[in-house]
């Protein structure tokens, strides 16, 4: 099932999807001196939202790091990353947002679905990144969850770093899906190498600089009255 001696090294993923030779290599190094690192924090909320930040890293490190070698063992390594990302959106949104907040059940709604979807097309031994149900899930949740956290950030987030962080964030996904996507039709070759460092690889760099951004934030939090959040 795992291919231990080509451990970061392997040319395609389990269902053959092509891999860019140094994709993933960031997260193991994340996950390592984020661990160490968080103990640092004097914060206690940053520190939550830190380690939850990390979660997303470790998944990610599982997923394009180790040589999964049959599509089965891939696509459900795959479920876990999805789920592991959506639910990441909910815990960011609950870090500013009561528990009944409306901003807190529609976060909490769209993750039940993807997660759920997750589960159909695993049981319907799809590969998730071809199911056009499960893609159409992703897309519509992703939209959702990021304009939704974007919100919230630009609510309880001092200016200009509520805005700076929020519009990072939507930019970002912007631009993977737009040219960064299996079947996008329109590919970013900035800052890329073919084969070697690509569109998905820039994302998790600049992924990482907002989630920096992300822990900081949340300890100048404004704790104001609203009926959204």
């Amino acid at each position: 099932m795992v291919d231990w001696s080509r451990i970061g090294r392997h040319a395609q993923y389990g269902n053959g999807l092509k891999r860019a030779k140094y994709r993933g290599w960031l997260y193991p190094v994340v996950v390592v001196l984020g661990s160490l690192g968080v103990n640092l924090l004097q914060d206690q909320r940053r520190r939550s939202l830190a380690r939850t930040n990390i979660v997303v890293y470790v998944f990610g490190s599982i997923l394009h790091v180790i040589p999964w070698e049959t599509p089965r063992a891939y696509v459900l390594v795959l479920a876990a990353d999805f789920c592991a990302i959506t639910g990441v959106y909910t815990t960011h949104v609950r870090a500013y947002c009561r528990s009944t907040a409306p901003a807190s059940t529609l976060s909490l709604w769209m993750t039940t679905t993807l997660i759920l979807v997750q589960f159909v097309s695993l049981l319907r031994k799809r590969d998730l990144q071809y199911d056009q149900m499960n893609r159409a899930v992703r897309v519509l949740c992703g939209f959702g969850q990021n304009f939704l956290l974007a919100a919230v950030e630009v609510l309880r987030i001092p200016p200009p770093l509520g805005w700076g962080v929020a519009l990072s964030k939507v930019l970002l996904f912007l631009y993977f899906f737009v040219g960064g996507r299996l079947d996008s039709k329109f590919k970013w070759t900035f800052g890329t190498v073919p084969g070697v460092w690509e569109v998905h690889d820039n994302v998790h760099v600049l992924a990482l600089v907002i989630h920096l951004a992300q822990v900081y934030a949340v300890g100048l939090e404004r704790r104001e009255e609203s009926a959204f959040c």
